[in-house]
């Protein structure tokens, strides 16, 4: 009998020991787990604060280059024709006028160049607006109030700007500084690029800061070259000889 109880001792102690060692695995396990859940989360914190980077990089780029495209765009309409209410071309009909015509008024007397104003707010000068539709610009060239277009459907980004004109140099300059007056055929085109059409981005000049995905704001000076050099030395000045027929000439 007495060795019958020492066999039941061992094997009883024998599993004690083999669940010690079990209860050790499991903490082990359980701390391995753990270090990897942490390693794992910080990746993927840095996935994350890289991919939002690539995204407001890739939106700051759409704003710059979208207010880049709209100086483009405005120095040409400066140089073309007369164009409709969707800032293209027109026919010489009742009421069209060129791009220049529309938004710039030179003084007769010094030649400066005033940037014209809404009737309804003459407080600002007026703007003009354009909208990639996915396909191609939309434009909005109002010859009075401000400019309407209908934003493009679906929720892809579609950048847009707005632009107008103001003296050079600007109305306010730098404290301690004296305001220079606008020279004689010169003004400054501003323009404002968004990766949305908002309202709040495109139509507000200032430099506060707007909610907003994406603006950039450009502005550059240009000046207005006569198409006559020089001034004609007479009324009526050609290179031959003139043929005025039967009719006189007034």
């Amino acid at each position: 009998m007495p060795a019958l109880k020492r066999c039941t001792s061992e094997v009883r102690l024998g599993n004690l020991r083999h669940h010690q060692r079990g209860a050790a695995t499991l903490v082990v396990v359980l701390l391995l787990f753990f270090v990897i859940a942490l390693v794992s989360a910080y990746t993927s914190r840095n996935l994350i604060f890289e991919q939002r980077t690539s995204v407001n990089q890739y939106r700051s780029s759409m704003a710059f280059e979208t207010a880049e495209a709209g100086i483009e765009w405005a120095t040409a309409m400066l140089n073309g024709g007369r164009i409709g209410k969707d800032c293209t071309e027109a026919t010489a009909v009742a009421g069209s006028t060129s791009f220049r015509q529309r938004y710039l008024e030179i003084e007769p007397t010094d030649g400066k160049v005033i940037a014209r104003r809404p009737v309804t707010d003459p407080t600002r000068p007026l703007i003009s607006m354009c909208v990639w539709t996915g396909a191609d610009w939309a434009c909005n060239c109002p010859d009075d109030g401000d400019p309407v277009l209908a934003e493009p459907p679906g929720g892809a980004l579609h950048p847009a700007f707005a632009v107008h004109f103001t003296p050079d140099p600007e109305p306010q300059p730098p404290p301690r500084m004296k305001a220079a007056l606008p020279r004689p055929g010169v003004v400054r085109i501003q323009v404002n690029g968004c990766v949305r059409m908002t309202v709040g981005c495109l139509l507000d000049f200032s430099d506060l800061p707007q909610e907003s995905e994406g603006r950039a704001q450009h502005s550059v000076l240009v000046a207005l070259k006569p198409a006559v050099t020089t001034p004609p030395v007479a009324a009526l000045t050609v290179f031959g000889n003139v043929v005025g027929g039967g009719a006189a000439v007034v």
